[in-house]
């Protein structure tokens, strides 16, 4: 939709606000998304076009770490709505980024505009297939052998909206059975991922991770339970008894 100037400072140097306060169609809420730039470089440039103008920004952090920004340049322009955010990255890490972009946003509906994954266009690809296979069965857990599996192996996931959460402490989460060392095996050399709709869960402010609060570990549980029971089953169906 592109940004004002205004719209701009209002959004890279305030900590903690956002345009999605308690809203469960789109993905954010606690307005850190936007400057997680400052945890890989000190500063990156916002070119934002709205109504025929086109304003350039560099966001940074001052001397004291505290968010700032600087405005270079508001010009009339014909160019579309729109807004480009630019960060600047070490060229040794460049692999390392398209890693990260292909498990990241191989989790969303919407496909993203990439000029390359480098060697992770399979990762991507597994990753978005992946993710829709959740969203429709709701529930996954696999231990079949691929490049992503085996990269996320003795990984616990939350698909809520189009960000992938993991599931800290895994083990607090499966039933108090004498079937639990069972599970926890199986879940040790599997990966398992689960889909709740926006706002069913709450994350923490980090939003690397679901955050356990009451109601939270709660329905996380419930659900993880259900799974790995039926899980354990269909096991014991094919193998005989796990004891």
């Amino acid at each position: 939709l592109g940004m004002t100037e205004d719209t701009i400072y209002s959004i890279y140097t305030v900590l903690g606000k956002s345009t999605k306060r308690g809203d469960n169609t789109t993905n954010g809420s606690l307005g850190f998304g936007s400057k997680a730039y400052s945890t890989v470089c000190d500063q990156m440039t916002v070119t934002s076009v709205k109504d025929g103008v086109k304003v350039v920004v560099v966001c940074y952090k001052d001397r004291t770490g505290m968010l700032a920004a600087d405005t270079k340049s508001v010009t009339q322009t014909d160019q579309g709505n729109g807004t480009v955010v630019s960060i600047p990255v070490k060229l040794n890490e460049v692999e390392l980024w398209q890693e990260t972009a292909a498990k990241v946003l191989g989790a969303f509906r919407v496909p993203h505009e990439v000029n390359s994954f480098g060697e992770y266009e399979d990762t991507f690809n597994s990753m978005q297939d992946l993710c829709n296979q959740v969203r429709q069965e709701g529930t996954v857990f696999l231990h079949n052998n691929s490049r992503l599996t085996n990269s996320l192996r003795n990984s616990k996931y939350v698909l809520m909206g189009d960000v992938i959460y993991e599931l800290p402490d895994f083990s607090t989460l499966l039933p108090n059975l004498s079937i639990k060392d069972t599970i926890k095996s199986i879940a040790l050399g599997g990966f398992y991922m689960t889909s709740f709709n926006i706002g069913d869960l709450d994350h923490a402010p980090s939003r690397e991770s679901i955050s356990y609060d009451d109601q939270t570990f709660f329905r996380v549980k419930t659900r993880v339970k259900q799974d790995s029971i039926k899980r354990l089953r269909e096991f014991e169906s094919k193998l005989g008894n796990l004891q």
